[in-house]
């Protein structure tokens, strides 16, 4: 089974894991984290994709050391407002059983639930015009 693991730098790796059960996924992720948050590991959102979960694990406690730089996809109207530290990993789930996810299908999330505004560009909308 494939997944994703995010670094703290934003690295974004495709594991082949053998993972028996969805029961075991947490401690099987804890093994292939490098860099662990404070606290356990834990599923803090989720997003459907063509009938398909992409759960998203995560540490949500941890020092400045170890937080991690990837930004969340949308989850409908709103960004995710989670700070996370340590490895970030994505699996997709159908029903009960893990399934394959793969770096295009993340990157497909991301297109799909982005509205296209680019309001946080930095531009204010100012294009150096006098109002007199």
């Amino acid at each position: 089974m494939k997944l994703l693991k995010f670094s703290v730098h934003d690295e974004i790796t495709e594991l082949e894991v053998d993972i028996k059960s969805i029961k075991f996924i947490r401690k099987t992720l804890e093994k292939l984290c490098d860099k662990k948050g404070l606290n356990q590991l834990e599923c803090v959102c989720n997003w459907t994709l063509e009938g398909y979960e992409i759960n998203c694990y995560g540490f949500t406690e941890g020092g400045d050391t170890i937080r991690n730089t990837h930004v969340l996809p949308p989850y409908g109207d709103v960004l995710p407002i989670i700070q996370l530290y340590g490895c970030i990993f994505m699996v997709a789930v159908n029903g009960n059983k893990i399934r394959d996810l793969h770096i295009f299908e993340y990157a497909m999330l991301h297109y799909l639930n982005d509205d296209g505004d680019d309001s946080d560009d930095g531009d204010d909308g100012d294009d150096g015009g006098d109002m007199e």
